[in-house]
């Protein structure tokens, strides 16, 4: 069980995980860590960047290397929405740097929709891309606007409490729909569980 739910944090596999166990997940608001999602991607990324730096490579030696990563590592996972998503768009920053242009993060959310879109229509009924894409709409919309709201409260708590309540409003139609319920419970499970999961998926990946 401990491996099974390990391999469904690293690369979304959730095969193996105990029923009551993912349930636990889903109605405390953690389920997105049980999928790989734009989290994921970034810790990747900067890690190989990192390790670059580290042997004196050259940005673009390290941002294809990234690159190349991202191909090896996304064949290992579910193949699901959210992992297609983030690793399209981390391609696209990615591709983006090297050209030297700008990043709108609007567009390049856009272009990845698009993309899943025209290879498989039918993915846009999928309750992962649904979920995915809100999620990170809220994020985009809203979760600035909760921050600086927040400003009293110490910085690193007031970053994580606002992404996380507007990816909860963002993804809030999508779950009454397809799930009758909202996890109200998001807010202080995130915050005390979104700080350790860097280092939890660090270890996991070594």
């Amino acid at each position: 069980a401990h491996g099974s739910l390990m391999q469904g944090i690293l690369l979304g596999i959730k095969d193996g995980i105990p029923r009551d166990v993912s349930d636990s997940f889903r109605r405390s608001g953690l389920s997105h860590m049980l999928t790989v999602s734009g989290s994921h991607i970034a810790w990747l990324i900067a890690g190989v960047l990192a390790v670059a730096k580290l042997m004196r490579l050259p940005r673009w030696a390290g941002l294809v290397a990234a690159a190349l990563m991202l191909v090896v590592f996304v064949p290992l996972t579910d193949g699901g929405p959210s992992v297609l998503r983030a690793a399209l768009t981390g391609s696209l920053v990615i591709v983006a740097r090297l050209l030297g242009r700008g990043r709108d993060p609007f567009q390049l959310l856009l272009l990845a929709a698009l993309c899943l879109i025209a290879f498989n229509p039918y993915v846009a009924t999928s309750p992962g891309m649904q979920l995915s894409f809100t999620a990170v709409l809220g994020i985009l919309c809203l979760a600035s606007k909760i921050e600086r709201a927040l400003h009293r409260v110490p910085s690193v708590v007031a970053q994580i409490a606002a992404v996380t309540l507007a990816a909860t409003i963002g993804t809030a139609p999508v779950s009454l729909a397809r799930f009758g319920e909202i996890p109200l419970g998001s807010l202080p499970a995130n915050l005390l569980a979104t700080p350790v999961m860097p280092l939890v998926t660090g270890l996991g990946l070594v």
